[in-house]
């Protein structure tokens, strides 16, 4: 669900519009609600980013989103291959990785 898809409302029976409202404390934000057009009776709570990135880590969902695109085009997906070698050689790799990317 999000603001602008019709409804019909559980509270007042209307058809009506969700309408994404900001619930405040005084002058801060405490969360977004999405709300009847007709009566303003909240309808769901929208989670923020902040929490969600709270719950799990960026590399963890990096690789949960890598996973479903490449379930999504039938790929298995490639892991990246683990440098041990010299730090030198490491450094090498890092300086043409980079050079790559600003050319292409």
């Amino acid at each position: 669900m999000r603001a602008g898809d019709e409804i019909i409302c559980m509270h007042c029976g209307a058809n009506s519009f969700l309408v994404k409202k900001a619930v405040m404390d005084g002058w801060t934000k405490k969360e977004e609600i999405l709300a009847c057009s007709s009566c303003s009776e909240v309808v769901e709570k929208i989670c923020k980013k902040e929490e969600l990135l709270k719950s799990k880590t960026k590399e963890q969902l990096k690789e949960k989103s890598l996973d479903k695109f490449s379930s999504f085009i039938g790929v298995e997906q490639v892991k990246k291959p683990a440098i041990d070698d010299e730090n030198n050689e490491k450094y090498f790799l890092e300086i043409v990785d980079i050079i790559f990317r600003t050319l292409f």
